[in-house]
């Protein structure tokens, strides 16, 4: 792209990609024997403003807890001629169908 030129990207943080979306690794809290092991846990930083501290002052950010605040940042997001970063929070625990049969059939993984 030209310089000055508008680069469009929209970037969603969803920790089974490993962000801080659930405040550590969620994909390997289902897959350790204790899922609370604090090696899978991750500071609290506000990631939201990871674009702006990487210089990209122009870029919509935003932060979603809920389902109505993320409909919101992408409605935003659709219009923008920026750079977007959109970080989702969700349940700790909150994970899909395939995550969730990883830790069912966990013994199958170790052979205990």
């Amino acid at each position: 792209m030209a310089r000055g030129q508008s680069q469009r990207a929209v970037a969603a943080h969803f920790n089974e990609t490993d962000t801080a979306a659930h405040n550590g690794y969620l994909v390997e809290r289902f897959l350790c024997k204790d899922p609370n092991i604090a090696y899978n846990d991750l500071a609290a930083w506000n990631y939201a403003e990871i674009p702006h501290a990487l210089g990209c002052d122009d870029w919509y950010t935003a932060r979603a807890t809920t389902c109505g605040e993320l409909d919101n940042a992408m409605t935003v997001a659709a219009q923008a001629d920026t750079g977007v970063y959109i970080e989702v929070v969700t349940d700790t625990y909150a994970a899909s169908k395939l995550v969730m049969q990883l830790h069912e059939n966990l013994a199958t993984l170790y052979n205990t």
